[in-house]
């Protein structure tokens, strides 16, 4: 004996006695009957059966269907609907009810039998389908990784988990289904490369992307994608990796400042030594040639000894640069340091036609600062836009006070409307040596010392550029 029980609804007695008989006869004695649609709610909710033997037609006040969609509504009860004809209308009403099976009237036990022994198998396979896609659902929507599926044809986007939405600084995910997932990724990486290897071998591990969050910040994803061929879907994980390439990023710039630091300590005294005695017999030859009044050749010495000068002051530059913790703090302003900068450079942007448009805030704090060596930051980057601007142009500083919840920071910006940089020239902007003047008339060294300086005083350096329409430089200060 079954200990299932069952529930028929059957508005015909002696219908409704028969298939009763007929369950006993098959080893399903725990059954009730009922004639009406409310009284079948009515007892399913007290009685919860195991099985719903259910008839479609049950008399003028509410149907089998009526009837199973409201028991379904309450719990999940496996129903077999018994009826007398299956016109398309009625069965296409009866899916939505998701039932279990149908039984067309008259039918024996065996047939009965059948149709039982298979809505329970499939109902309980349902129900392991179900327990599994909710612990599935739980582990998607927890999970600390940013989880997105994609079409592989076109890259839209049908399912993302939380931790994604807001790794892009989103709030709701609705803001990314049916969006283009390759919209999201910037176009210095290569995506369609990525998606053909992808489908090539089905899967790719600890790949990288660079994305643009909602906020328009320049973020990195470390990403693992499969690809799907029965259903053409891109299963993707992803964790963000900007904090860490900013990390490696700033480690890479330090270790390049210490080995310039290091190679100008080294060779700075086998070049200023012979710099020496060259300067000094320069000097006592420029004497000779007075006495001969040799105007021309005192003319090419002075030139030899003002490039002797430059090349010293290069050697200078390095070797501050490696001893930059030597000198000291003092109280300054940031308005006032660059005042003092541009009282020297008024005179020649008048001249290359360069109008200078000041925006400070009134109310910067004095912070300790390196005054010495902020104005040499200050006026390396004004002198590099003075050169973007051959032809005249505009060049606009700032300073503004930032307060935010765990920092508070003075910012700097210089934009001119110059030449710009290509994206190759704003990416080696900060190596040592990289230089675009001609030869002779930089050495490649001015942003790279001066990205040091910043970092020296715990602050940031951000240079952004587009060719032929400009650049603008921003230095973040911590207020200390």
């Amino acid at each position: 004996m079954s200990t299932k029980k069952v529930l028929i609804v059957e508005d015909e007695a002696i219908i409704a006695k028969d298939i009763q008989m007929k369950l006993e006869n098959i080893g399903y004695e725990l059954s009730e009957i009922v004639y009406t649609g409310e009284d079948a709610i009515t007892k399913a909710l007290s009685m919860k059966p195991d099985l719903i033997l259910m008839d479609i037609n049950l008399g003028e006040k509410i149907d089998g269907i009526e009837t199973a969609s409201v028991i379904r509504s309450h719990f999940d009860v496996p129903i077999i609907y018994l009826t007398s004809y299956s016109d398309e209308t009625t069965l296409q009403r009866a899916k939505t009810t998701n039932p279990l099976g149908y039984i067309i009237k008259p039918f024996d036990g065996a047939g009965l039998q059948t149709s039982i022994e298979l809505a329970f198998y499939k109902h309980e396979i349902d129900m392991k389908l179900s327990e599994s896609e909710k612990k599935y659902r739980t582990l998607f929507e927890n999970a600390q990784v940013g989880i997105i599926r994609f079409n592989f044809d076109d890259g839209n986007i049908t399912d993302v988990n939380q931790r994604f939405v807001d790794i892009l600084g989103l709030e709701d995910r609705a803001e990314l289904i049916d969006t283009n997932f390759f919209d999201l990724v910037l176009s210095d990486i290569n995506i369609n490369k990525l998606i053909s290897e992808l489908k090539k071998v089905k899967f790719l591990n600890h790949y990288e992307l660079r994305i643009l969050r909602a906020n328009g910040v320049k973020g990195w994803l470390e990403g693992s994608s499969w690809y799907r061929d029965e259903n053409g879907i891109v299963e993707n994980i992803f964790i963000d990796i900007t904090e860490k390439k900013l990390i490696e990023e700033k480690l890479h710039q330090t270790q390049k400042m210490e080995t310039v630091g290091q190679i100008a300590a080294g060779i700075a005294h086998e070049i200023n030594t012979p710099l020496a005695v060259v300067s000094t017999r320069l000097e006592i030859l420029k004497e000779d040639l007075e006495n001969f009044n040799n105007p021309d050749s005192i003319k090419q010495i002075e030139n030899i000894n003002k490039n002797i000068y430059r090349i010293s002051g290069i050697i200078e530059k390095l070797l501050g640069f490696s001893r930059i913790s030597e000198s000291e703090k003092s109280s300054s302003q940031v308005n006032n340091i660059l005042n003092d900068v541009l009282f020297f450079v008024n005179t020649k942007a008048k001249k290359l036609g360069i109008t200078i448009e000041l925006d400070y805030c009134k109310d910067l704090p004095e912070m300790l600062l390196y005054k010495n060596k902020l104005e040499q930051v200050f006026l390396n980057i004004i002198m590099n836009s003075f050169d973007a601007m051959p032809d005249g142009g505009k060049l606009y500083i700032s300073t503004k006070y930032v307060d935010l919840s765990d920092q508070n920071l003075i910012q700097i910006i210089f934009r001119d409307n110059g030449t710009g940089m290509t994206k190759e020239t704003l990416n080696k902007i900060f190596e040592p040596f990289f230089t675009t003047k001609p030869s002779g008339s930089g050495t490649g060294l001015g942003m790279y010392v001066s990205y040091g300086l910043i970092k020296e005083h715990n602050g940031n350096m951000i240079v952004e550029s587009i060719e032929n329409k400009g650049s603008e430089v921003s230095i973040l200060l911590p207020v200390q």
